[in-house]
């Protein structure tokens, strides 16, 4: 990262979209070789604020000034296991300075319509001790236009309905946050840290929107304009401690790691339509959607890494909990007197409680200067508590698997390598309840 010099200006989806393979979207949709099963990681370790809807906002929010290195796995082994699906891994390594003494650095932007971003960071090493951290805060916006056109056939008859949507709309964006961490050698061999972060996006926003759809015959069917006001905010907090410990054999290194986060995220969205052909079942002419999310992550892992002959052996585990819940409220708005009603078909509270056990085994073996393999195991208990709050629906699901994965790896040359490689998993039979 340091080595581009758009870095103090970027946020981390300006940066993702540099590297090869890897494409974000302007609403903030990661993919990698064409995939959307992206799983991101923040120093290697799942982050609230990485996860849903919420991941959006902090990828157009975060300064790249952060990030040290981008990392993309688009083969994960056995270390990994199946959230995202199992597919590829991006990895946010972030900014690090160890060198004795004092070091700061501090980077303000402003362009036109308003905008601007600024960031400090800032570090101080001395004997044991090492502490670190950056501030930052950005304030820009978007202004989105668009149309779809659809038809629709018939597989019966063959007749024609088509559809027209055109939009317009502008975004205001703010986000501000800080993160710190400290370290301390408690001797030759183990060094403990402790980090924490904190930040707020708000997104608020207008659009127009211009529908007309007609039916088969060619007639009207539904016509409106609709304007939309949003407004949000999305919060997010993480709290870190790890100890390292040096092994006696050189590559030795036994590593653990808990992280908590969460997310708060709220928006208020207000819809205005005027119809010209009005159909059965439409909404309101004034409606309120209200939407509360919370994410709440804990997740405690232990690695060991040695060298085993001529290879690297790591072995592992980890303890996770993610805990989500979703509250939609939705309002039918009386046009006279603007007393709000609550819309029981459109409102839902759901909660979701993900608890995983994991244990990991993995062999990396060099054949040669070009030729290398790594095999693994992991071993993964999942299991998955959800509550339906609004029906009094209530199910659990769980299930085991083992998921071996094997990889080889040929170095065309010093920056190129090809590989081949296999990950699937045998899964016990699931047990809902």
């Amino acid at each position: 990262m340091k080595a581009d010099p758009a870095t103090s200006n970027d946020t981390v989806a300006d940066t993702l979209n540099k590297v090869p393979s890897l494409a974000v979207d302007p609403d903030g949709a990661v993919t990698v070789r064409g995939k959307s099963n992206v799983q991101i990681l923040m120093d290697g370790k799942p982050s609230a604020m990485m996860q849903g809807d919420n991941r959006a906002a902090a990828l157009n929010a975060l300064p790249a000034a952060d990030l040290e290195s981008v990392e993309v796995i688009n083969n994960p082994g056995a270390q990994f296991g199946n959230e995202g699906g199992g597919g590829p891994i991006i990895n946010l390594v972030m900014r690090r300075e160890r060198s004795p003494g004092g070091f700061a650095v501090v980077n303000a932007n402003v362009g036109s319509s308003g905008r601007y971003n600024s960031s400090a960071f800032g570090s101080y090493t001395t004997g044991r001790m090492s502490v670190q951290g950056s501030l930052h805060r950005r304030h820009d916006g978007r202004d989105t236009s668009g149309e779809t056109v659809r038809e629709r056939i018939d597989p019966v008859t063959g007749a024609v309905s088509r559809s027209t949507q055109l939009s317009d709309g502008d975004s205001r964006n703010d986000s501000a946050g800080f993160n710190g961490s400290a370290t301390y050698n408690l001797g030759e061999r183990d060094v403990v840290g402790v980090s924490a972060s904190y930040n707020e996006f708000t997104n608020d926003g207008d659009s127009l929107e211009r529908y007309r759809s007609t039916g088969a015959g060619g007639v009207v069917d539904n016509e409106y304009d609709r304007t939309t006001v949003r407004e949000a905010v999305n919060k997010n907090y993480s709290l870190g401690g790890r100890l390292d410990h040096k092994g006696s054999l050189p590559g030795e290194v036994f590593k653990l790691d808990l992280r908590l986060s969460g997310t708060d995220a709220d928006s208020d969205v207000r819809f205005a339509s005027r119809y010209a052909v009005r159909p059965p079942g439409a909404l309101d002419s004034l409606t309120r959607q209200d939407n509360a999310t919370d994410t709440r992550v804990a997740d405690f892992t232990g690695d060991y890494e040695r060298p085993l002959g001529t290879g690297l052996l790591k072995l592992g585990y980890k303890l996770a909990r993610t805990g989500n819940s979703f509250d939609t409220m939705f309002f039918d708005t009386d046009t006279l007197t603007l007393a709000e009603s609550v819309n029981r078909s459109r409102t839902n509270r759901f909660e979701l409680d993900d608890t995983t056990v994991a244990l990991y085994g993995s062999y990396q073996y060099r054949v040669d200067s070009q030729w290398s393999m790594l095999g693994g195991l992991r071993a993964e208990y999942n299991e998955l508590d959800m509550h339906q709050v609004t029906t009094g629906i209530h199910a659990t699901n769980s299930s085991t698997d083992l998921i071996p994965s094997a990889f080889v790896t040929y170095g065309l040359s010093d920056d190129t390598r090809c590989g081949s490689a296999m990950r699937t998993a045998f899964a016990a039979p699931t047990r809902p309840s």
